[in-house]
């Protein structure tokens, strides 16, 4: 059976529209930090370091160098590859975080990616919604948190939703470990499902706040 996510319902939520409009607007103001704007790749590269370790947090046990690089494979070929190819990609990640490329289970939603990109119309919504789709389905098993969030990374950056890739979302998320795991375990109907995706866009939202004040502080 095909991985099933009501999509529609869950973007035209007044919840997600709220969450949306909240993670753009803060977004963009850190995306328009001066300093930022001159260093991009230099903020780019940090947040990238700190959604690693903030991943190791969420999901200890593996490589924290194998999850650095997962999260360095983040930028635009592999966000194109991720819309047309998106078991290559993600199967990279699992490669490199010690599996063996394969899904453990759930094929269908690894199949359901490119769908989700293109769902709502948003840039903020698939981002989320990606993240939402792996990070429940566990197609990787215990490596599919580190893929998911990686994922919403590239989805994020090629969609243009954070451009710079800049927001410390994942360390938003490592500081509410247990409300994240219970929203994750939540995650078995369309409510679950929304809930899971307006978690990540606070969290978005908040982390963007986070990279505005480093970088004004810069």
């Amino acid at each position: 059976m095909a991985f099933q996510l009501p999509l529609e319902n869950i973007a035209s939520h007044p919840e997600t529209r709220a969450a949306i409009a909240a993670a753009r607007d803060a977004v963009g103001a850190a995306s328009r930090v001066p300093t930022v704007i001159r260093r991009p790749d230099f903020y780019s590269a940090h947040a990238a370091k700190q959604a690693a370790q903030a991943s190791c947090k969420l999901d200890p046990g593996g490589s924290v160098a194998s999850v650095l690089e997962v999260f360095g494979m983040v930028d635009e070929a592999a966000a194109r590859r991720l819309r047309t190819q998106p078991l290559a990609v993600l199967a990279r990640m699992d490669v490199v975080l010690g599996g063996n490329g394969t899904p453990v289970s759930r094929p269908d939603a690894v199949l359901a990616v490119p769908a989700v990109i293109r769902a709502g119309g948003d840039g903020f919504f698939a981002t989320a919604a990606t993240h939402a789709l792996i990070a429940s389905a566990k197609p990787f098993g215990p490596r599919s948190g580190h893929i998911a969030r990686a994922a919403a990374r590239v989805v994020a950056l090629h969609t243009g939703a954070d451009p710079h890739n800049i927001a410390h979302t994942e360390s938003f998320l490592s500081r509410h470990p247990d409300s994240y795991r219970q929203m994750l375990a939540g995650a078995c109907d369309e409510a679950g499902m929304r809930a899971v995706v307006v978690g990540y866009l606070d969290a978005m939202a908040s982390g963007a706040l986070a990279a505005q004040r480093l970088a004004q502080a810069g």
